[in-house]
């Protein structure tokens, strides 16, 4: 019977999978189907493993052949939209249809009014989005549309004669699928009588989503004479406006005060005015560099933000190569597009808001940033990212990309910002790894012009003509390397300084070899290479490789009193190994062999100021460390005197022990001893001043030197009475 039972057990085991199978794929809710074209075959076979006993068997389904049924799916755009003419006359709604389905559909096309006025639909001949007069061709639905494609037609809503002025219809369009009749899409437009001026549009957030409940007024020089809140889908209607010129303005919880000025209406036709939603920006606690990317009637920072007193701001003066304080000092830069400033919030500063209402800049044009020679500090005009590859540079009439203007020596073609978290500058670079690739919204940002010219900002996705280089990955070698420096005080850090050497480094204009540093902030630390009489500090210098020695010169600046200032550098693996690598602290005439070391500590001083150094990489080979011809004199009746000679200069500490180890006498402790011979006296006392007894002791005696070099020697002296 066991081999019937078998038998069975595989029969109903190829009958589930089988069910299971096809039940799977013919499963309406199959994600296969959504994604797949419509039509397509998919062939599937199932196959199962399983024991019987320790005897290992398997069994495979019947094939399951699907095909995949259309799925519609439609999107009529836009969403909705407004319009204004007087009574008597038709307007034209452009609207399309795109098939969002996996397969080819048709969609039946409707539109209606509430108030009963006449709608009728009409082909989009040219495919413009432009109702030209000899569009005529009346249409109920579209042609047969691939999956992707798209639709265009007109909705021609008629007001009649006698409709009083304002009065308002909403009109609603109607796409649905012919393949699947609960598969629609519709649009909301609204139409006003006008006869008297009529502002439309609508407000919606950067990202494209409608700001629903937005106040939107119409002003004139007497105030506000008409306002209304924004739709569900963002739309506004302002109607009933008398022939003038107005200003509008848009308002709401938690978003930028908006205004656009001198908007013409002339009585007859509606006003398109669109805006995109702002919402107020959020500082964090302490330093920061920031923007606004508006332009204000009052540009005042105290008048923008509604802070009387208590601001904490700076901006800079390129021509004079300062900073200006706001309150403090006179000629104080207003808030204005494309300006960068410096910001301090938390412990008693305020965190400013825009209280003013703003002038938003076309955020669909190139925005020029006009730059005076020296430091320039900017910001953004768009209020999403900007590429910083796809800014380019204007001078006297000829437009350059960024390399190129770095060629021309227009400008330095890259940006320093501000890591607030980590109190020190970051690099914002086209090509450099790691290096940051946007101009943020709401960021100040450091850019150093070399004449005046004007720097042009595209809006964020824009591309431009040039595509910049790719950023390469770097290979070190022996004429290839480099070394990170790093200070730190007080919290505050500098960890972007690079020193090194390329082969292309002596004919080579590329500009990351020789970064210049931005000006320094104020609780801060910097360290900045420098390069002879030239004043400029600079976070990297690049050289080409010599086969004598190299020295590297540098400073590390700091306003911060009485810290202690830690310099590591945490890796010299990419240093060939014939390279002696020494720091000089010049002012503190000391040195340090840096390879069995990550760090050097020093103290900032009571008030701060700047400390010199070098770093110098010496290909000569040093002389051994020795300490040679340890010996007694005579021996004396109260002590002993030692003599022993050092093969190069060096730290000493000597002291005498027991014949056991324990320590009786520091005779020298970290003295500065120069090559040659040397002499040490023990007056046979301990560190106590006791008398020792008589007989043999050890001499040791321990030498360092400035690289790092140690050796040490003993011998045993004898103590007579």
């Amino acid at each position: 019977m066991k081999p019937m039972l078998c038998e069975n057990k595989r029969a109903l085991i190829r009958r589930w999978l089988s069910l299971s199978l096809a039940a799977a794929l013919l499963s309406p809710a199959a994600p296969l189907q959504a994604a797949t074209p419509a039509g397509t075959t998919i062939h599937n076979v199932a196959t199962s493993q399983y024991y019987i006993g320790t005897t290992p068997e398997s069994v495979t389904s019947n094939e399951v052949v699907v095909t995949v049924a259309l799925a519609a799916a439609v999107d009529l755009t836009p969403a909705s939209a407004n319009g204004s003419v007087p009574a008597g006359r038709t307007y034209y709604f452009a609207h399309t249809v795109i098939n969002q389905g996996n397969g080819a559909d048709r969609f039946d096309l409707s539109a209606s009014s509430d108030r009963g006025w006449p709608v009728v639909l009409f082909l989009d001949d040219n495919d413009d989005g432009v109702h030209q007069s000899d569009e005529r061709t009346e249409v109920t639905s579209t042609h047969s549309l691939p999956a992707g494609e798209s639709f265009r037609f007109f909705a021609a809503a008629s007001i009649p004669n006698g409709v009083d002025e304002g009065d308002t219809a909403s009109v609603t369009v109607v796409a649905q699928s012919q393949s699947a009749g609960a598969v629609s899409d519709e649009a909301a437009d609204a139409l006003v009588a006008g006869g008297a001026g009529v502002i439309s549009g609508s407000v919606n957030w950067s990202g494209r989503s409608p700001a629903a409940g937005v106040e939107v007024s119409a002003l004139d020089e007497t105030g506000t004479v008409a306002s209304t809140v924004t739709s569900s889908a963002g739309a506004f209607i302002l109607a009933g406006l008398t022939a003038g010129t107005y200003s509008v303005e848009i308002s709401g919880d938690g978003m930028v005060t908006q205004c656009r000025e001198s908007i013409a209406v002339d009585g007859e036709t509606s006003v398109e005015c669109d805006f995109t939603a702002v919402a107020q920006p959020s500082f964090a606690s302490g330093l920061q560099m920031m923007t606004v990317p508006f332009t204000f009637d009052d540009p005042d920072p105290g008048a923008v933000t509604g802070i009387a007193s208590g601001l904490k701001l700076a901006s800079w003066d390129p021509q004079r190569g300062q900073y200006l304080v706001y309150g403090t000092d006179g000629g104080f830069p207003g808030f204005a597009a494309g300006r960068g400033y410096w910001l301090q919030t938390g412990g008693g500063a305020p965190s400013p808001e825009i209280a003013a209402a703003g002038s938003l800049p076309d955020q669909t044009q190139e925005i020029a940033l006009a730059l005076s020679a020296g430091w320039n500090l900017i910001g953004s005009p768009f209020i999403t990212s900007v590429t910083w590859a796809n800014c380019r540079v204007r001078r006297n009439g000829q437009t350059v990309d960024l390399a190129t203007a770095g060629q021309n020596e227009w400008i330095r073609p890259y940006l320093w910002g501000y890591d607030a978290a980590a109190g020190q500058y970051v690099l914002v670079d086209a090509t450099y790894p790691d290096a940051g690739r946007t101009l943020e919204a709401w960021q100040g940002y450091w850019l150093r012009a070399l004449v005046a010219c004007e720097l042009l900002v595209p809006p964020g996705g824009a591309e431009t003509a040039a595509a910049p280089a790719a950023v390469q990955a770097f290979a070190p070698s022996a004429d290839n390397w480099r070394v990170k420096l790093t200070a730190a005080a007080g919290g505050k850090y500098d960890d972007f300084n690079i020193l090194g050497v390329a082969p292309d480094a002596g004919v080579s204009n590329d500009p990351t070899y020789r970064l210049a540093s931005p000006p320094a902030v104020s609780q801060s630390v910097d360290l900045a290479f420098r390069r002879g009489a030239d004043t400029t500090g600079y976070a990297t210098d690049i050289r080409a490789p010599a086969a004598s020695k190299m020295v590297w010169a540098f400073s590390v600046t700091t306003d911060l009193g009485a810290t202690p200032v830690v310099l590591s550098w945490p890796d010299l693996s990419q240093v060939p190994r014939q390279y002696r690598v020494t720091l000089v602290d010049l002012d503190a005439n000391r040195r340090q062999y840096m390879r069995t070391t990550t760090g050097y500590v020093f103290n900032s001083g009571a008030s701060g100021g700047e400390r010199r150094f070098q770093i110098e990489f010496d290909p000569t080979p040093w002389a051994r460390l020795q300490v040679a011809g340890i010996r007694q004199m005579a021996a004396a009746a109260q002590g002993a005197t030692v003599t022993y000679s050092l093969s190069a200069d060096a730290m000493v500490t000597a002291q005498v022990r027991t014949l056991s180890g324990t320590p009786v006498r520091v005779l020298c402790s970290n003295e500065s001893k120069a090559a040659g011979s040397q002499l040490l006296a023990w007056d046979g006392r301990d560190a106590s001043g006791r008398m020792m007894p008589a007989g043999p002791y050890l001499c040791e005696i321990s030498a360092v030197t400035d690289e790092g070099q140690a050796v040490k020697g003993m011998k045993t002296i004898l103590l007579a009475r």
